[in-house]
């Protein structure tokens, strides 16, 4: 059985391969930037975070659709009606909703993701609390605009 290559460091621009030393400076480097950038446009999540959460929100609106053309098929009365497409749709808008701002309900507990690294404590109260206003009213959107599409589904009348 052959052993694993060694994972090999970066390179300098001068050609020369980084220490590992040099190697967390720049990781730790990069952390400050994007936490920098994240503060100015209030997110809270990595990219890859926010594509995630973009698929998984798209594949839950056509899981919402099946459901309000089942409900609707099945002829059930307007709030199964409006819990088939109103549950799965809060979710998936959320999701998208969460990836498009980039951010999400860890901002609840005044921690950040920004560099796919693991949670991080907001060292900045104020900013911790901005981003948290932000996540609140985005969840209040999404209910609105869920509730407001269930609701209008459950008052559409079914062909008989």
């Amino acid at each position: 059985m052959a052993l694993p290559k060694p994972v090999e460091l970066p390179l300098k621009e001068d050609g020369t391969r980084m220490s590992y030393e040099e190697l967390l400076d720049s990781t730790a480097a990069t952390r400050k930037t994007l936490q920098l950038q994240a503060a100015v446009n209030l997110t809270n999540i990595s990219g890859d975070e926010r594509a995630a959460r973009g698929r998984a929100g798209k594949a839950l609106l056509v899981v919402a659709a099946a459901a309000a053309a089942a409900a609707a098929a099945l002829h059930l009365g307007p709030g199964a009606r409006a819990a088939a497409l109103g549950v799965p749709f809060w979710l998936g808008y959320s999701l998208i909703e969460s990836s498009r701002q980039g951010i999400c309900s860890i901002a609840q507990a005044g921690a950040w993701d920004v560099d796919g690294c693991g949670l991080q404590y907001i060292e900045d109260a104020s900013l911790a609390s901005k981003i948290r206003a932000k996540v609140n009213n985005m969840y209040i959107q999404s209910v609105v605009v869920a509730g407001t599409m269930a609701g209008a589904f459950a008052l559409l009348p079914l062909p008989q």
